[in-house]
């Protein structure tokens, strides 16, 4: 069944195509149309749209999913994404979308393997992480009162990251009452 998309220039209907109900004079045509849809960023599919805005018509790249929520899936909590239930962002068909809120898009990502962890962030603010190196706290004379396994250890114990880094790099010439060095 075709439904009327806010606007009434569009439609779609519950297996995910979109029609054009007027022609470019806004003069609505006897048969919908139905559009060309295209893949566009990321692997969904699109369609160009126009809408009448004060100064005139404004085409606008849409998502198809979009839309044919917009036209089918109540949205009475107004989230603000549409969710391809199943993972597969070409299919556009009514029983495959529903509103989510971010949260529960990038958890049901996460949860069907569609996005995986970047694991290359892990220990990213510790010593664990592979680039991470330890600084010495020097008194103002140059004498050894504390190793800390990475600037991110030393900001935990009250010191300030970017300063220590300043430090070590000459920007500055102590912090906090101390001379810093990597190890």
């Amino acid at each position: 069944m075709i439904k009327e998309l806010p606007g009434g220039r569009y439609a779609a209907d519950e297996q995910g195509a979109v029609y054009s109900l007027r022609d470019n004079a806004g003069n609505r045509r006897p048969e919908p149309l139905l559009m060309k849809l295209k893949h566009g960023r990321a692997g969904y599919l699109t369609c160009n749209i126009y809408e009448d805005t004060p100064s005139g018509l404004v085409k606008r790249t849409c998502f198809v999913h979009r839309l044919v929520a917009q036209a089918h899936i109540p949205n009475p909590e107004s989230k603000p994404c549409v969710n391809h239930d199943n993972g597969n962002k070409t299919d556009n068909s009514v029983k495959n979308l529903i509103w989510a809120t971010k949260s529960e898009n990038d958890l049901h990502a996460f949860a069907t393997g569609l996005r995986v962890p970047n694991l290359g962030g892990l220990g990213k603010f510790n010593e664990d992480h592979p680039k991470s190196r330890a600084v010495n706290q020097l008194t103002l004379e140059g004498v050894f009162v504390k190793r800390f396994p990475s600037t991110q250890e030393a900001h935990r114990q009250g010191f300030h990251q970017s300063n220590v880094c300043s430090v070590i790099a000459g920007r500055r010439k102590s912090h906090g009452g101390f001379k810093w060095e990597y190890v």
